[in-house]
């Protein structure tokens, strides 16, 4: 594991196409930004958790979900 100390506004690059930015850090708190292509799959470790089935950006409102493809979820 690399463990690396960064600055809020500093990036981390993971190859040529993923970036990792600190946006803000608040108490014990790391607010981070992800800019990937759209076909990246990124997710936290607590939802790769749920039980097996598939993922629709409709049924589950996480913001990773949301994200995950760079489109809002669609208004209820």
């Amino acid at each position: 594991m690399l463990v690396l100390s960064r600055k809020p506004g500093e990036s981390v690059f993971i190859g040529k196409d993923i970036s990792v930015v600190v946006v803000e850090l608040k108490g014990n708190r790391v607010r981070i930004g992800i800019d990937a292509p759209e076909g990246a799959h990124i997710v936290r470790e607590e939802i790769s958790k749920l039980p097996a089935g598939p993922i629709s950006r409709r049924t589950h409102k996480h913001k990773e979900l949301q994200h995950a493809t760079g489109n809002p979820l669609p208004a209820p």
